[in-house]
C-alpha cells in the first residue's frame, strides 16, 4: 500500500490552512505542490469549499440549489458554483485576483447525464432547423454568434459539456434550454433579496465528474501558468 503521496505533505501544502485562500497564496503555492496536492486544493477551494458570494447568508447557497434540482429534475449533490462567486477572485490570467462583486458573473455547473443529453438534443435540433432554414437568427450579431456557437459545440460535447447560454431560447426548439434560462432567471431576480448582486448567471451542464474534473483541472493549469509570477 502506497501511501507516499497522501501523507508526506509538502511544505507549501502545510502552510495552507484557512478556510478561503487568498489569490496572492494561489499564485505562490500552486506551482509548488504535488499533482496529488493540486488535486486537493482544486477540490476544496474550488469545487468543494463554502461559496464566497454567500457567505453573509450561508443556508441560502442551499435553499438555491434545492430550487434548480427541483425544476431541472436533478439531485442537489450534483449541483456546483464555480468561478470567482466560489473562491472569491478570479483566476483568469487577464484579470487575475479581481475580487468578486456585482459586476461579475455567478457560474453554476450541473454534473448530469440526463440533463446534459437534453441539452445535447436541444443543440442538434437547434442545428439541423438552421441548416434547414427552419430558424433564423434576429440580426447579424446574433447570426454570428450562432455560427459559431455550432462550430464549438460539437467539440465541447465531446468533451462532455455544454454550455447554456451557447444554444438558443427558442422554445419550440430547444425546451430544456428554455427551461433552464428560467430558472436561472428566477434565481437571480431573487438574490437581491438578500443583498447579493451579480452581472449574470451562468449555467455549464457536464455528462460526468471526469469531465467535469478534467476541464476544472485543464482550465485552473493554463490560468496559473499564463499569469506573471
Amino acid at each position: 500500500m502506497n501511501t507516499y503521496k497522501f501523507f508526506q505533505l509538502s511544505e507549501s501544502c502545510r502552510l495552507i490552512k484557512d478556510v478561503f485562500l487568498c489569490s496572492a497564496e494561489m499564485k505562490a503555492l500552486y506551482s509548488k505542490l504535488t499533482e496529488a496536492e493540486q488535486k486537493s486544493l482544486i477540490n476544496h477551494y474550488i469545487i468543494d469549499n463554502p461559496p464566497y458570494a454567500f457567505m453573509s447568508i450561508p443556508l441560502l447557497f442551499d435553499q438555491v440549489k434545492q430550487f434548480i434540482g427541483k425544476e431541472l429534475e436533478v439531485s442537489v449533490d450534483c449541483i456546483k458554483l464555480i468561478g470567482s462567486a466560489k473562491q472569491g477572485f478570479s483566476i483568469d490570467p487577464q484579470q487575475y485576483g479581481k475580487s468578486f462583486s456585482e459586476k461579475s458573473d455567478m457560474d453554476f455547473t450541473i454534473i448530469d447525464v440526463t440533463l446534459f443529453e437534453k441539452l445535447k438534443r436541444d443543440f442538434e435540433t437547434w442545428q439541423l432547423a438552421y441548416n434547414s432554414k427552419k430558424v433564423f437568427p434576429r440580426n447579424n450579431t446574433e447570426e454570428f454568434y450562432w455560427n459559431e456557437n455550432i462550430k464549438r459545440l460539437p467539440d465541447n460535447i465531446k468533451r462532455g459539456f455544454v454550455d447554456h447560454h451557447k444554444i438558443p431560447l427558442i422554445s419550440s426548439v430547444c425546451p430544456t434550454n428554455n427551461r433552464i434560462n428560467n430558472v436561472l432567471y428566477c434565481v437571480r431576480a431573487n438574490l437581491p433579496l438578500f443583498n447579493i448582486n451579480t452581472k449574470g448567471l451562468s449555467l455549464r451542464v457536464y455528462k460526468d465528474y471526469t469531465s467535469f474534473y478534467k476541464q476544472i483541472k485543464l482550465n485552473t493549469d493554463y490560468c496559473m501558468s499564463k499569469i506573471p509570477k
